[in-house]
């Protein structure tokens, strides 16, 4: 059996678990699953485990090393040996099988393995194996996806599955949950339950914007939408589009980029497009993320509206806790578990629904604030609450707790 360097102990102390954390993210990279699992798994390094991430990218390196006491290994379960559409389909029907050769490698074994997510075909074929070995299975649920997102709409197989599996997520050891609302739903399962938000490490200091911006008429208020806006995020790119037409006099004084998306991009996810863009709207496409989140720092503030519906709840917006360790306030509406952690006019600007009336009413509230928000007081504060440290004790004691409740 071949020896995976990445769990074997380096030392004659051994770490205080060894965890595998898998599932079918490319990680590293800059989205938003691959930057959750770094986060969790840096936690729960600094608690003194030893983690190794199976990494479904596609790349051809045996291993790198992360952080202290973390590796990533790469498993290529996204690898499809072509890009055919059967072939793609064929994967994922398939997804995770690459997962367990690679943990069936593993010397010595994990003692815990978390899933990132519910994806139906990893669940079972992790739930068999885990149960087989008698090591606990812990999952990082994350999201419950709208059907009507998913391929085939609400009655596709996609949608049936997620169904599915969010109810078969229940025989697992543990949940870690990413909001409230998720960690309600596991909990009243019985099973061992924390809700952890995303987590990053405190970044180094960004330029920011010069405040106030209001000097007579000759500066102007940015405000910065970054990522991919998908169907989630249609409804914020609706609205930035049609702000500077509902802005009246202010829209002169007003400048909106928008980061991930190029103007095409942009017209396929809101199915429509001005034929005229307007002059204080820039595209600004996909960037590298070091580049995005320069873009982030620089704007007054950032946007995010969504509407209140289940996998809104469900989610937890990963770009309002990257603006707030950037120190930029999020104009933003109180969807999952932002009430807790957005203060108005302390570190954002709270909305109070998905319109445009109500951006427009925050964004002539950011114009009237005249630079009042402290910004590195804001960073600061969200730098400690969403810091891996400042989770590697929550972390670590539900994995133990998921090892005494049995399998």
């Amino acid at each position: 059996m071949k020896v995976s360097k990445s769990m074997t102990p380096k030392s004659n102390d051994r770490p205080v678990l060894r965890v595998a954390y898998v599932g079918p993210v490319d990680v590293p990279s800059s989205a938003a699953n691959a930057q959750r699992m770094l986060g969790l798994a840096k936690a729960l390094g600094l608690a003194g485990c030893e983690v190794v991430i199976g990494s479904a990218a596609d790349n051809h390196e045996e291993a790198v090393a992360f952080a202290s006491g973390t590796r990533i290994e790469y498993i290529r379960e996204s690898a499809t040996n072509g890009n055919t559409r059967i072939r793609r389909i064929v994967r994922g029907l398939v997804a995770g099988d690459r997962t367990i050769r690679w943990l069936n490698r593993l010397d010595p074994e994990p003692d815990v393995v978390i899933l990132y997510g519910t994806t139906f075909s990893y669940l079972v074929r992790l739930l068999r194996w885990t149960r087989r070995r008698q090591i606990p299975l812990v999952l990082d649920v994350v999201e419950w996806y709208d059907p009507r997102h998913l391929p085939g709409g609400v009655l596709g197989p996609y949608a049936i599955l997620n169904e599915i599996a969010m109810r078969y997520a229940k025989k697992a050891a543990g949940i870690i949950a990413i909001s409230s609302f998720l960690a309600d739903y596991y909990r009243r399962a019985g099973l061992p339950t924390v809700t952890v938000p995303p987590l990053f490490e405190p970044v180094a200091s960004q330029p920011h914007a010069t405040m106030p911006w209001n000097d007579g008429g000759s500066a102007s208020l940015t405000i910065a939408y970054v990522g991919n806006p998908g169907k989630k995020d249609r409804r914020t790119l609706e609205n930035l589009l049609s702000l500077p037409d509902a802005l009246g006099s202010l829209r002169n004084a007003i400048r909106i980029r928008i980061v991930g998306v190029d103007r095409a991009q942009a017209s396929a996810a809101v199915g429509r497009m001005p034929e005229t863009l307007p002059a204080e709207v820039t595209f600004l496409g996909s960037m590298a993320r070091t580049d995005a989140m320069t873009e982030v720092a620089r704007a007054d503030f950032t946007v995010l509206q969504r509407p209140d519906r289940r996998y809104t709840k469900a989610g937890f917006p990963t770009k309002i806790v990257e603006s707030l360790i950037l120190g930029t306030p999020p104009l933003a509406n109180a969807t999952s578990d932002l009430g807790k952690w957005l203060v108005d006019n302390e570190n954002a600007i709270i909305l109070v629904d998905d319109s445009i009336e109500a951006l427009v009413e925050g964004v002539n509230r950011a114009w009237s604030s005249q630079g009042t928000f402290d910004r590195s007081a804001i960073a600061t504060r969200a730098a400690k609450a969403f810091s891996p440290a400042s989770w590697s004790g929550v972390l670590t004691n539900l994995l133990k707790d998921s090892m005494k409740r049995g399998l």
